[in-house]
């Protein structure tokens, strides 16, 4: 029993910390089933500058995910452990347990840091910057290819380089 409950806790643990965003969304190789098959204007464009950063990414949905899911966990595990006694303490203690899982759910951060890069490059004789989520193995200096959505003023740049493959 002791060794299920523990495999029950981490397996919780694990999952809460798994409810967070990674911004993959974001990058400019991930593309929707509206992107596919599409004819897109390309710009290409001089790489001049690849600086290391962090986008900060928004990780509501993940903060949900994990409250409702604590808050659960916590609960059935409370009614577990209780249920040992009787029935009254089972359902407190499920009580019990359902809220403080859900209290440290709501402890996922509303807000994560995820990989970017700064990009600073030549377009038409002019010098401009682009954030980007991605790896800075992604881009080196160079010609690169810029998908521009004249609605929304995104620039997708597209990666130029290959990161190494890690094993």
């Amino acid at each position: 029993m002791k060794s299920t409950i523990l495999i029950l806790i981490i397996s919780t643990i694990s999952f809460i910390s798994g409810c967070q965003a990674t911004g993959e969304q974001y990058q400019a190789d991930v593309f929707t089933t509206n992107d596919v098959n599409t004819k897109k204007e390309v710009k290409t464009i001089e790489l001049l500058m690849v600086q290391l950063g962090k986008v900060q990414i928004d990780n509501t949905s993940g903060k949900e995910t994990a409250t409702k899911a604590a808050g659960i966990f916590g609960a059935v595990l409370g009614a577990a452990l209780g249920s040992s006694k009787n029935s009254e303490t089972a359902a407190l203690a499920g009580l019990a347990g359902g809220t403080v899982g859900a209290v440290g759910g709501s402890m996922v951060a509303d807000k994560v840091m995820v990989d970017g890069v700064m990009l600073t490059y030549i377009e038409n004789g002019k010098t401009y910057t682009s954030a980007q989520v991605g790896k800075e193995c992604q881009f080196k200096v160079g010609i690169a290819a810029m998908i521009f959505n004249e609605d929304t003023k995104e620039t997708r740049i597209q990666p130029n380089n290959t990161c190494p493959i890690t094993q």
